[in-house]
């Protein structure tokens, strides 16, 4: 999804039986990395560990 409203994480979180605490913090930016399990689901939050083609020149 690019740019998501409320109502669409809400209907993607039903349609998947996400646990409303998992999609929020999705949702919120700038969290350390944890794993939390909600019920039967483990939810891994973690960085994102991108490349750049600079560095490696």
């Amino acid at each position: 999804m690019d740019d998501p409203v409320p109502g669409d994480l809400q209907e993607l979180a039903c349609r998947l039986g996400l646990h409303p605490l998992a999609v929020e913090d999705a949702v919120q930016a700038h969290q350390r990395p944890k794993r939390e399990r909600y019920g039967e689901v483990l939810a891994v939050r973690r960085r994102h560990c991108g490349t750049s083609r600079t560095a490696a020149k």
